[in-house]
């Protein structure tokens, strides 16, 4: 995603605005560079993915008070036992 920044020229201060990509901007090394792709990184929420939907939280609850093993679901939902520990218990 390409964003606008306004940028000042040092030997004459004149202003203008250049497209640029933020992650480009980080790995060439200048201060103002990443400090514009760190504030553009900073309005992005910092979320993770739900592992499961609200529909498979509800089979696999049911699965797991059935008895089945819950090496089998998570292998099945492509998650770690640790996951299925975090919403089931």
């Amino acid at each position: 995603m390409k964003k606008k920044i306004a940028v000042e020229c040092p030997c004459c201060q004149h202003h203008f605005e250049v497209e640029v990509n933020p992650a480009a901007l980080l790995a060439s090394g200048t201060t103002a560079a990443k400090n514009a792709a760190l504030k553009e990184n900073a309005k992005k929420p910092r979320t993770r993915a739900r592992a499961f939907t609200p529909e498979q939280i509800e089979v696999v609850k049911a699965r797991i008070q059935a008895g089945e093993k819950r090496t089998d679901i998570a292998k099945e939902y492509g998650v770690t036992l640790q996951t299925l520990r975090n919403y089931f218990g």
